[in-house]
C-alpha cells in the first residue's frame, strides 16, 4: 500500500479522477484491500466509487 494511499490521479474533461486504495477489516479478523475512484468536479464536488480487489 501507498503511504498517503493515492494510486493514480487523472485528469480529463469530465473532471480529475483520483485513485486511493485502504483496509477493511472484517469480522473474522481479516482485511480486504480496496480501491475507491474519487471524482472530484470543477465545482469541487466530490463523488466516491467503491472497487473491490481480489488479492489474497
Amino acid at each position: 500500500m501507498n503511504p498517503n494511499n493515492v494510486v493514480e490521479t487523472r485528469v480529463g474533461k469530465w473532471g480529475t479522477f483520483i485513485k486511493k486504495e485502504f483496509l477493511l477489516a472484517g469480522p473474522s479478523g481479516k482485511f480486504r484491500l480496496l480501491e475507491a475512484v474519487w471524482h472530484v468536479t470543477e465545482d469541487g464536488l466530490r463523488f466516491v466509487s467503491p472497487i473491490l480487489k481480489f488479492r489474497k
